[in-house]
C-alpha cells in the first residue's frame, strides 16, 4: 500500500495539531528489539485538501491480530470522520519511510469505562485485518502483579525501581523538525514513583529518566524482574508537564495488571 511521505510544509502545518493526541519518548536509545511494538498511524485530512498519513499513537502486540494501547488516541480520527480503512499498524522501525509495512486495522476498541472526563482506564485494544506474520505477541501481566511486585519491595528500593519504556516520536523538546521527522521507535528507562488502583506514576523529570512528549500514547511499560524479564504492566496515558524537563514531574500509565482491565 503505497503512501505519500510527509513533506517539510506538510510538518509544520501538522505539528500544533497532531501534537495533542498521542505522547512520545525524548531520551532513550534507537530501539530494534521490541519487535511488537508498532506505530498506528492515520490519514490526517484537516490541514490541506490532500491527506498524508502521520502517527497517532504506539501500540503492543498482545495476540497475532490484537494490540493494545490507550483509549484518548480513539476520538482523534473518530472527529475527522475517518473510518478504519485509513487507519494503520506498523512495526517498522521507521515507518514513515516504509510505507509498504502497513497492516490494515479493522476495529479500535476503547475500554467502556473510559470516558474523556475519567481519562481511565485509558486502555483500548486494536483489531488488525489479518494476523500478523513473524511477530511474537508479548504476554499480558497476571492480575495484580505490580501489587504483589511492590509489596515486597521497601521505601527507597520501590522508589529506586526503574521501568522500561517504549515509544514512536519526539526526541527533542517542542518544534520543528524534531517533533515529527524523527518518527522511529525508541526505547528507555524511567523511575518508578508510586502506584494507584488504576495508574502507575513514573519520573517525568527527564534528569536520568526517558521523558514523554508528543507522539507515543499507548506506548508499552514494563517491569524488569530480577532475573532480567520485562512484564507489560502498562501503557501511557498522560503527563505532567510533557516534554518539559522540569524536576519531579510525572508521567501516568494506566495498569493493564487490574481485572476490569484484564476482562
Amino acid at each position: 500500500m503505497k503512501k505519500r511521505l510527509l513533506t517539510l510544509l506538510v510538518v509544520v502545518i501538522v505539528v500544533a495539531y497532531a501534537a495533542s493526541p498521542a505522547l512520545a519518548l525524548i531520551g532513550g536509545e534507537e530501539d530494534t528489539e521490541h519487535t511488537n511494538v508498532g506505530a498506528v498511524l492515520m490519514s490526517w485530512t484537516i490541514f490541506s485538501e490532500e491527506p498524508f498519513v502521520g502517527r497517532l499513537c504506539t501500540a503492543t502486540l498482545i495476540h497475532e491480530q490484537v494490540l493494545v494501547t490507550a483509549a484518548h488516541c480513539y476520538p482523534y480520527f473518530e472527529m475527522q470522520g475517518i473510518g478504519y480503512d485509513q487507519i494503520w499498524v506498523s512495526f517498522d522501525q521507521d515507518p514513515l519511510t516504509h510505507p509498504d509495512t502497513f497492516l490494515a486495522v479493522k476495529a479500535f476498541i476503547p475500554h467502556p469505562d473510559f470516558t474523556e472526563d475519567s481519562q481511565m482506564p485509558d486502555v483500548a485494544l486494536v483489531i488488525l485485518e489479518e494476523p500478523v506474520i513473524g511477530v511474537d505477541p508479548t504476554k499480558l501481566p497476571v492480575e495484580g502483579f505490580l501489587d504483589n511486585v511492590l509489596g515486597k519491595l521497601h521505601g527507597k528500593q520501590a522508589r529506586n525501581q526503574q521501568l522500561t519504556v517504549v515509544g514512536y516520536g519526539a526526541t527533542g523538546m517542542w518544534g520543528v523538525p524534531d517533533l515529527l521527522l524523527d518518527a522511529n521507535r525508541r526505547v528507555g528507562n524511567t523511575t518508578f514513583v508510586n502506584l494507584k488502583p488504576q495508574e502507575i506514576n513514573t519520573s517525568n523529570s527527564g534528569s536520568d529518566d526517558a521523558t514523554m512528549c508528543f507522539g507515543d500514547s499507548g506506548g508499552p511499560t514494563y517491569w524488569v524482574t530480577q532475573a532480567g524479564h520485562e512484564v507489560l504492566v502498562g501503557v501511557l496515558s498522560g503527563s505532567n508537564g510533557a516534554c518539559e524537563v522540569v524536576h519531579l514531574q510525572t508521567s501516568k500509565r494506566a495498569r493493564l495488571d487490574t481485572s476490569d482491565v484484564l476482562s
